[in-house]
């Protein structure tokens, strides 16, 4: 059967370090799949995109890409300041190493039971029990196989992560990196800033939503004047905002 593109090319083009995955169309394992499930034309058409099937176990976009995490993720509206960024990034980088450290219990734990399905399987005598427990020994090398391909997916996340941080240190941080809290009345006052301005011009703005975010600027602004930071937060902003912000400074 044809494809629309030339898979053996693309395969040729991929330099995985990883070389559980490196050229190995072989651990798509299409004899998990059970032919009582399956019509045969069926299977035959699987066994025709195998090599497919492997490019896209491998290429398959899980979490997010580079470019989903620093336009969709740390967007200049949520966070508006480098420091915003940068510590949105620590908690992304945080959060897939926790996630990576749990997938590895969980890893540690299929390889022991897999072992302990191929010795029962070993001892067992009657037949149906033990195609049964051939069955779980199938599920778990599965489960292993995506554990790894998860794996993957988490090293190459903190790796993007790891290097937004660095990009975003090079900008130079007003607040350091020791302390989230020393950046954001500066970064949330930003924020609410961004946000006043929205409601101000959407039109499907309530009046309880105006008032709240309005109560967030106010807040932020009162804040940043009991800490001389105000004329800090003014340089920050670009000549339109400053004009903005001391047009409704009295109304606010």
């Amino acid at each position: 059967m044809g494809s629309y593109f030339t898979i053996g090319e693309r395969m040729k083009e991929l330099k995985l370090k990883n070389k559980i995955f490196d050229h190995n169309p072989e651990i798509i394992n299409l004899n998990i799949l059970s032919n009582q499930l399956l019509e045969n034309n069926d299977i035959q058409f699987l066994q025709s995109i195998k090599k497919e099937l492997y490019h896209d176990f491998i290429t398959q976009q899980i979490f997010r890409t580079r470019t989903e995490a620093e336009i969709s993720v740390l967007n200049d509206y949520k966070f508006p300041t480098p420091d915003a960024k940068y510590w949105q990034a620590v908690r992304e980088n945080m959060g897939h190493f926790q996630e990576l450290v749990h997938l590895s219990f969980q890893f540690k734990r299929d390889i022991i039971n897999l072992e302990i399905k191929k010795r029962e399987y070993e001892q067992e005598k009657d037949y149906l029990k033990k195609q049964l427990i051939a069955v779980d020994i199938e599920e778990l090398e599965w489960k292993i196989l995506w554990h790894k391909r998860i794996a993957k997916a988490r090293i190459e996340e903190l790796k993007q992560w790891h290097e937004i941080k660095y990009n975003l240190l090079k900008q130079g941080l007003i607040a350091g990196i020791n302390d989230p809290n020393d950046h954001q009345i500066l970064s949330w006052s930003y924020r609410f800033l961004n946000q006043y301005k929205a409601a101000i011009k959407s039109k499907g703005t309530s009046q309880s939503e105006m008032q709240n975010i309005e109560g967030l600027l106010v807040t932020a602004i009162r804040h940043l004047k009991q800490r001389n930071l105000y004329n800090k937060f003014l340089n920050l902003l670009n000549q339109h905002d400053r004009k903005f912000l001391r047009k409704i400074e009295d109304r606010i």
